[in-house]
């Protein structure tokens, strides 16, 4: 997750929403990716006193889908774009809000689930790059992940397994399987 979110819009620092816009707006004319990403949105940190809502989103960027992670990682927002792409997956589950296009609970993670397998390996390869080398950069020598969650067949599991063992920079790397099923964990030699 934090490879995603690095290589996308960082809104940590802005302090109001129509600052997060004109992020937006700057990093969508020069993104070539298929869904636009940011991360660190909160009611908290901006005057507005609530998250981005949709359809200001939708003034910003009407045309590429847009997913927008909260800064606890655990709810997020969504334009009209994408919202059109996966509502029909996500309209009867907790959290879904299609007023505000805010995503919380159960809807958050099939938003979270689409938006990852749209991400190819090779991209998200090197994004795992860019990040591992930002850590260490900033003097962060292990990283614990958690995976497991929207790659068809875990492939997100055994990318991160191949890819931390193949790590030059010192950076020592842990796989944990987010998963119930014990003999994938096994399979895999995680025990």
């Amino acid at each position: 997750s934090f490879a995603t979110f690095y290589a996308g819009l960082n809104v940590m620092e802005a302090k109001s929403n129509s600052e997060i816009l004109e992020m937006l707006q700057s990093h969508v004319r020069k993104s070539k990716e298929k869904i636009i990403t940011g991360f660190g949105a909160s009611p908290y940190s901006v005057s507005d006193g609530h998250l981005v809502r949709r359809t200001e989103l939708d003034r910003v960027c009407p045309d590429k889908p847009v997913f927008i992670v909260k800064y606890d990682g655990h709810a997020c927002v969504i334009n009209t774009a994408l919202l059109n792409k996966i509502r029909d997956k996500i309209k009867g589950l907790r959290g879904f809000h299609e007023d505000t296009g805010e995503m919380n609970q159960e809807a958050f993670f099939a938003v979270s689930d689409y938006v990852t397998n749209s991400v190819s390996p090779l991209h998200l390869i090197k994004n795992m790059q860019k990040a591992a080398d930002y850590m260490a950069s900033v003097g962060i020598g292990m990283i614990h992940s958690v995976s497991g969650v929207g790659f068809s067949h875990d492939l997100d599991v055994d990318m991160e397994r191949y890819f931390g063992a193949g790590l030059k920079n010192g950076m020592q790397y842990r796989v944990f399987f987010q998963t119930m099923d014990t003999e994938k964990v096994i399979k895999r030699g995680l025990t």
